[in-house]
C-alpha cells in the first residue's frame, strides 16, 4: 500500500470534482496533481527491504485492484503494491511525462497504443485480463425505460466521461454516434473526469442518467441499469494490463501483471462482476503491421 497520506492524496485527486469554469484548466490541473502524488509516493518512502510497485489503474477498477493488491502482498510480502487511480488517459499523460509508474491497468486498449509507439510498453507484454459492459443507469424514481426514451425526453440530462481521457467516455461517444444522437449539441451532456464521477452525478440527482460500466453499477444501491450495450454499439470493452519499460522494477512488475492475468487473478475479476472469457489463459494484444497494438 502507499505510505501514510500518499494513498489518501492519490484517491482524493481521483475524486476531485471542481466547478465547470474551464474544462482545459481542470484537466491540466488534475494531471499535474495526480502526477505530483505519484512522485511523492515514491520520494517520501522510507528505506525498506520491500520493493514498491506503483500501479496506475483506471478509476473504474478501484475495488478489484484493491483486492488483487491484498492477495498479491499476502503471497509476496517482499512486494508493496501502491495503486493510484484516475482516468486511463490521465495516467497515459503521466507516463509520457516520466511519472514513476511500474504497472498500468487500463480500461481500454486505445490508451495503451501511444505507449507502445513510444517504447514504454511492448505489445507482447500487454494482456487482456477481463471484459466489461457499458450500461445506462438512472435512479429508479426517474422511471426511464431505455436509451430511446432518454433521447425523447428533452428535460433529462445525461453524464458521460471525457472521451479523450476516459475510456468509458470513448465508448459512450461511439454509442451516441451509432444511435445518431448528440446530447452535447442539445446542451444535455454533463461531462465527467471518470466513471465514478458519472455514477455520483446520477446518485445525487445532478443528472437523470449516466453511462458507466456494469461493474460500477453493481456497486451502487441507488441506481438501476436501464439498458446494456454490446460490441455492435460500442465495440469490445476490455481491461488491459502491462508492465512499463524503464521503470527500474521491470521483473517485479512483469510478475505482478502475470498474477493479475493468471487463473487465480481472473477469479478475482469474475467475483467483481467482470467477464473473463478464456479463464486459465492470457490473451496478449497482437501487433499490427505499423507496429501499433491492436
Amino acid at each position: 500500500m502507499l505510505v501514510a497520506g500518499s494513498d489518501t492524496r492519490a484517491r482524493s485527486v481521483a475524486r476531485f470534482s471542481p466547478p465547470r469554469a474551464s474544462a482545459q484548466v481542470v484537466r491540466a490541473l488534475l494531471t499535474v496533481l495526480v502526477t505530483f502524488c505519484l512522485w511523492a509516493s515514491v520520494s517520501v518512502a522510507p528505506a525498506s527491504a520491500r520493493t514498491r510497485l506503483v500501479v496506475a489503474a483506471a478509476s473504474s477498477l478501484t475495488d478489484v485492484i484493491g483486492e488483487l493488491e491484498s492477495r498479491y502482498e499476502a503471497l509476496h510480502p517482499e512486494i508493496d503494491i501502491a495503486p493510484a487511480f484516475a482516468g486511463s488517459g490521465v495516467h497515459r499523460i503521466q507516463i509520457d511525462r516520466g511519472a514513476p509508474i511500474d504497472v498500468l491497468v487500463f480500461a481500454s486498449r486505445g490508451q495503451v497504443r501511444p505507449l507502445v509507439e513510444s517504447g514504454r510498453v511492448f505489445a507482447e507484454d500487454i494482456h487482456v485480463v477481463a471484459g466489461n459492459q457499458l450500461v445506462l443507469v438512472a435512479r429508479a424514481e426517474t422511471r426511464l425505460g431505455d436509451f430511446a426514451e432518454l433521447r425523447s425526453r428533452p428535460g433529462l440530462l445525461v453524464s458521460a466521461g471525457d472521451p479523450v481521457r476516459v475510456p468509458a467516455g470513448e465508448y459512450a461517444a461511439r454509442l451516441f454516434e451509432k444511435r445518431g444522437w448528440s446530447p452535447r449539441l442539445e446542451g444535455r451532456l454533463v461531462p465527467a473526469e471518470n466513471v465514478r464521477q458519472v455514477l455520483r452525478y446520477v446518485e445525487t440527482g445532478v443528472v437523470a442518467a449516466g453511462l458507466v460500466y456494469r461493474t460500477d453499477a453493481l456497486q451502487s444501491d441507488d441506481v438501476v441499469v436501464v439498458e446494456s450495450f454490446g460490441p455492435s454499439d460500442v465495440g469490445e470493452v476490455e481491461v488491459v494490463a502491462a508492465p512499463l519499460r524503464g521503470s527500474g522494477h521491470e521483473d517485479e512488475a512483469a510478475k505482478f501483471v502475470a498474477y493479475v492475468a493468471s487463473p487465480e487473478g481472473r477469479e478475482v475479476w469474475a467475483d467483481r462482476g467482470f467477464s473473463v472469457p478464456g479463464l486459465g489463459s492470457t490473451t496478449p494484444l497482437t501487433t499490427a503491421s505499423d507496429g501499433s497494438a491492436r
